[in-house]
C-alpha cells in the first residue's frame, strides 16, 4: 500500500479490516461453526451471527464514507493545483505527527499561514513522508480556491 496523504485512508483501512472481521463471524455463525459459549449473554447462534454481521456493515459503511472522504480531499488537491490561485504564504511550525505510523516512519505536517481576499488563513498541510526541505519562517507557495480551501505543493 502506498504512504497515505491523508488521515482518512489510514482509517479507511483500519475500518475495512474490522468490517471484514466481523463480516466474516458473522457468516460462520450463520453457517454453524461459531456458537456462543455457555457464558454468553446471547444463546442463540442466528442472533450472535446477525449482530456480528451488522457490526460488520457499520464499520463497512464508515470504510465507505472515510475512503469518499479520502478521494474527494485528493480531487481537491488535484484541482488546486492545476486551477488554483497562487498566493504567498509563511510556514509557522514543521512538525512530525508521532501518533500516526506507518511501517516505522510517522508523517511531517506543515502549518503555514496566507491571506487571500484580505483575510489571514492558518492551515495544516497533508501528510508528507520526508522531511520537507523547508524552513520555518520560509515563503511558500499556496494555492488557494475562491472559497478559502487551500493546499501545498511540496
Amino acid at each position: 500500500m502506498k504512504r497515505p496523504r491523508y488521515i482518512e485512508k489510514l482509517y479507511a483501512s483500519i475500518f475495512l479490516a474490522i468490517a471484514v472481521v466481523f463480516i466474516l463471524m458473522g457468516l460462520l455463525g450463520y453457517a454453524g461453526i461459531l456458537k456462543p459459549t455457555s457464558h454468553s449473554k446471547v444463546q442463540d447462534p442466528q442472533i450472535m451471527a446477525g449482530v456480528y454481521a451488522t457490526v460488520g456493515v457499520c464499520f463497512w459503511i464508515l470504510y465507505a464514507i472515510t475512503k469518499t472522504m479520502d478521494f474527494m480531499k485528493h480531487k481537491l488537491h488535484k484541482k488546486l493545483i492545476a486551477e488554483g490561485e497562487q498566493v504567498s504564504g509563511r510556514v509557522d511550525k514543521i512538525y512530525m505527527r508521532k501518533n500516526i505510523h506507518f511501517g516505522r516512519k510517522s508523517p511531517y505536517v506543515i502549518t503555514y499561514s496566507y491571506t487571500h481576499n484580505d483575510e489571514n488563513h492558518s492551515k495544516k498541510s497533508c501528510l508528507l513522508w520526508e522531511k520537507p526541505d523547508i524552513k520555518v519562517g520560509e515563503e511558500i507557495t499556496v494555492y488557494v480556491n475562491e472559497s478559502g480551501k487551500s493546499t501545498l505543493k511540496i
